[in-house]
Formats: C-alpha cells, structure tokens, sequence
C-alpha cells in the first residue's frame, strides 16, 4: 500500500520542484519517489489551470457520480 503524506508536504515539495530544485534529487532526499513527485506537480499545474486536463475537485465529483449511478444500478 503506497504511503500516505500530509497535503502540506506534498504541496511544499510541488513549490520546491517548481523553484527549480531538481526532482529526482529532492526524491532521493526525501525518500520518495521521483515519479510520484512528477505526478503532483503536473496535477498541480492541471488544478491551478496552467494545462488543461480534469483538477481534482471535478475529478472527486465525478468519481462520486459514478459511485452513486453504480449503487442505483445494483
């Protein structure tokens, strides 16, 4: 099961790759992966509309839709 971080740390080691702090180094520093890293900071960028994809918020919504149609469906 992958490990759980803070929402704090997660967004400050976003900051610090977006600063130009080299990501697979800040990885080995912090013992996480280099392509976890690379993914929160594309969704990041898709949250704060820097490239169009689906943010987090509408993805969770949607998620949730589906949950529920599946239920009324069972």
């Amino acid at each position: 099961m992958p490990r759980q971080y803070f929402s704090q740390f997660r967004e400050r080691v976003v900051a610090l790759v977006q600063d130009g702090r080299d990501a697979s180094d800040l990885a080995s520093e912090l013992g996480i992966s280099a392509a976890r890293m690379c993914r929160r900071r594309r969704q990041a960028r898709i949250n704060a509309v820097e490239i169009a994809d689906v943010d987090t918020a509408l993805a969770s919504e949607l998620s949730d839709a589906r949950r529920q149609v599946w239920d009324l469906e069972e």
